[in-house]
């Protein structure tokens, strides 16, 4: 029986796309949130998203991951709001 790998037919896909669009260097933009819940009703989230769309930039969100990501552990600090 035949399975397909998600994550690896969604990189293919992507890579497909871009290479339609002529893009060498692609630019990315991650949204790291504390909830997902959160980038869904955030107003200026969706605004950024939908811009990086028209601007054919790949967004991506995820869950705040410090043990996962050095990134968030090394990076990320918590603003006030």
């Amino acid at each position: 029986m035949s399975t397909v790998n998600p994550v690896i037919d969604l990189h293919e896909q992507r890579r497909a796309a871009l290479a339609k669009r002529k893009i060498q260097y692609p630019i990315k933009i991650y949204c790291i949130v504390d909830d997902l819940s959160d980038a869904s009703r955030d107003t200026l989230i969706r605004q950024i998203k939908e811009h990086a769309f028209q601007s054919k930039v790949i967004f991506s969100t995820r869950v705040y991951d410090s043990t996962k990501y050095s990134n968030d552990r090394d990076i990320i600090h918590k603003q006030g709001i």
